[in-house]
């Protein structure tokens, strides 16, 4: 599940996911996301930080909040990144992502924490 404002951007990455044989949903209004995650059941999640209506941080919580949702990993991708890992905002994200985007990274990673092969090294933010 691709949770981003960005449509043209959520388009990428959800192509990129496609063409490594993984369904994706976009969801562009982040007050949908939990929603959503409760009803599709994603294997993954990736989450924008900065979106009208609800923040990603906020949405990361309520998905960490919720019995459901709260194992599925989150991949945060956001322009504010590095600042939000710096300042503490991202405790359950299972990897970080900072905009601009290398789609082709963010789609291995996705397979890795999938695969079960991600290692459990202290958070980055990957570029």
């Amino acid at each position: 599940m691709i949770v981003d404002d960005e449509k043209n951007l959520a388009e990428l990455i959800s192509d990129f996911c496609q063409l490594a044989d993984f369904e994706a949903k976009i969801v562009t209004d982040s007050t949908q996301a939990l929603q959503t995650a409760l009803d599709w059941k994603p294997d993954i999640v990736t989450l924008d930080l900065e979106m009208p209506k609800m923040d990603g941080v906020e949405v990361l919580k309520q998905l960490q909040a919720n019995e459901t949702t709260r194992r599925i990993p989150v991949v945060v991708v956001s322009v504010v990144a590095q600042m939000a890992l710096v300042n503490g905002f991202l405790e359950g994200a299972a990897s970080v992502f900072e905009k601009p985007l290398r789609v082709k990274i963010l789609v291995e990673k996705i397979q890795k924490l999938l695969t079960g092969k991600s290692n459990s090294a202290p958070l980055r933010v990957l570029s």
